[in-house]
């Protein structure tokens, strides 16, 4: 198959929709193939071959391309590493689609509402009952997330005492809440 440069940018816009249709017709079969056989699962691959055609059309005026099939090959490579890099870096290879069943928050009752409040309360009140320095430690390492050398910063003590004091608290909310 002899293949001739393509030069988009030197046509009208109609001429120019005409050869990238005619490319489409062409390719988008072989298109199709090379990203179902590259596991593009995630996405349609019919979106992944229109991505193709759209930067095959977006491209700029006066380039002419040489190889219009090494062109569109190395597009889709690109698109598909694009679309790799996407998925990885949106976690969406781990996304779990929302299911009512799994995922819906029971009842809202007020029963249920009060049950919350109450234990909330009596968290609360056992935090009272430890000491200043041991509920600060606390606080900042379950509550505000902070590292436990990052608690002996802020406060002036050492990592051991910072996971005494832990330690304390666990015990202590344990014991009066049960859990």
């Amino acid at each position: 198959m002899e293949t001739k440069p393509l030069d988009l940018g030197t046509y009208r816009s109609e001429r120019r929709t005409e050869q990238i249709d005619k490319l489409a017709r062409q390719y988008t079969p072989a298109l199709k193939r090379y990203f179902a056989r590259h596991a593009c699962i995630d996405a349609s691959t019919d979106d992944l071959v229109q991505e193709v055609f759209k930067r095959l059309a977006g491209r700029k005026a006066g380039n002419a391309i040489r190889n219009a099939e090494a062109f569109l090959i190395r597009t889709a490579q690109s698109v598909r590493h694009d679309h790799m890099r996407r998925i990885q870096s949106r976690s969406l290879a781990t996304h779990v689609e929302y299911e009512e069943k799994k995922h819906a928050i029971g009842d809202f009752s007020p029963e249920r509402v009060y049950i919350g409040k109450d234990r909330v309360n009596h968290v609360f009140d056992a935090l009272q009952e430890l000491p200043p320095r041991t509920r600060d430690v606390f606080i900042l390492c379950r509550f505000e997330g902070l590292k436990q050398y990052e608690v002996a910063e802020q406060l002036e003590l050492s990592t051991a005492s910072i996971y005494t004091h832990l330690k304390a608290a666990i015990t202590h909310l344990a014991a009066r809440l049960g859990d």
